[in-house]
C-alpha cells in the first residue's frame, strides 16, 4: 500500500514539473505610428499555453489569430501566453498622433 501511495504521489509531481513553457512564435501590430483614429492590425501565434491573453482584446483567445482595432491614444499591447504556473509575454507599444492638418 506504502509502495502504491508513493508511486502515485511520484507520478502527480513528475506531471506537474513536466509542465511546458509557452511559446510565443509571432506577435505583430502594424503600424507602430498611426494618426488618431486608424486601425493597427494585431497578429499572434501562440504554441503549448493554456490561456492566451493581450490586453484590450480579450482574456480568452485562440492560440493564433487577427484582430482590427481602431485606436485613439497610444496603446502598449501585452500578449500573455500562460500554462499552469508558466508564463510568456510580449509587449508592443503603438503611439498615436493627432491627425495631421493639410495646408491648402
Amino acid at each position: 500500500m506504502k509502495f502504491l501511495l508513493f508511486s502515485l504521489l511520484l507520478s502527480i509531481i513528475m506531471v506537474s514539473c513536466t509542465t511546458k513553457l509557452p511559446t510565443i512564435d509571432n506577435f505583430t501590430v502594424k503600424p507602430l505610428v498611426i494618426e488618431k483614429g486608424e486601425k493597427v492590425y494585431i497578429h499572434w501565434d501562440v504554441k503549448d499555453a493554456k490561456i492566451v491573453s493581450i490586453n484590450g482584446i480579450g482574456d480568452s483567445l485562440m492560440s493564433t489569430g487577427n484582430f482590427e482595432l481602431i485606436l485613439n491614444q497610444s496603446t502598449n499591447f501585452v500578449l500573455k501566453a500562460i500554462n499552469d504556473d508558466k508564463i510568456q509575454q510580449k509587449q508592443i507599444n503603438v503611439q498615436v498622433i493627432e491627425k495631421i492638418k493639410e495646408h491648402t
